[in-house]
């Protein structure tokens, strides 16, 4: 079973969001696994090993995957058209 971990910079991420962006995100995490179930829209993104995104709502969560130790690694949270920008940062 994978487990699932925050960086420090997506606990930050996670607290900057109103109430209800921030339930609705957590919801959503707490229910990613490894292999994805169906209800997730996840997708693997393009030129980087390992990271995907999930979407809910208008957020996005950006997170790697470890399978050597089996961890999910949550690496941003955001809004869709900032998140991908400060990734790159």
């Amino acid at each position: 079973m994978y487990k699932r971990f925050y960086s420090l910079f997506s606990k930050d991420d996670l607290e900057k969001l109103e109430e209800r962006e921030r339930r609705q995100t957590i919801l959503k995490i707490r229910q990613l696994t490894f292999p994805f179930p169906d209800s997730l829209n996840i997708k693997k993104m393009s030129g980087k090993s390992d990271l995907y995104r999930m979407k809910t709502g208008k957020i996005r969560v950006l997170f790697y995957i470890d399978h050597e130790l089996k961890r999910i690694i949550i690496r941003k949270i955001g809004f869709r058209k900032d998140v991908y920008r400060k990734l790159k940062n």
